[in-house]
């Protein structure tokens, strides 16, 4: 089962460090410089009360969009549909909160094959 919840920006840091594709990770500093003078929205999704994935986004253009920045799944909880709710998750709360849109960010990802 797969439970969503806001948390804090040092257990996504925390996260971020357990996926491998992350090779050098963001410190703490960086996640609090993006969003501590914004709105923003961090969130983790505990599969079988064990943090498994997280995703943050935050108001970075102004625009009326929210800037999905980043997020992850640690390798062993893969493929259980964490990615998709932790994005719908943050979709519903980006409406709620009045954003017409969400940016991604792609730069950061890459796919083992």
């Amino acid at each position: 089962m797969i439970h969503i919840r806001k948390s804090e920006l040092i257990e996504c840091v925390q996260l971020s460090k357990l996926i491998p594709e992350f090779e050098n990770p963001y410190p703490l500093t960086e996640y609090k410089m993006r969003c501590s003078q914004v709105a923003h929205l961090s969130l983790i999704a505990d599969f079988e009360k064990q943090p498994a994935g997280f995703k943050i986004g935050y108001d970075r253009f102004n625009d009326g969009s929210f800037y999905s920045w980043m997020g992850g799944v640690r390798v062993e909880y893969r493929r259980n549909g964490i990615a998709k709710d932790l994005a719908d998750n943050q979709e519903n709360w980006a409406k709620e909160n009045g954003y017409k849109s969400i940016k991604l960010n792609l730069t950061h990802w890459k796919k083992s094959v």
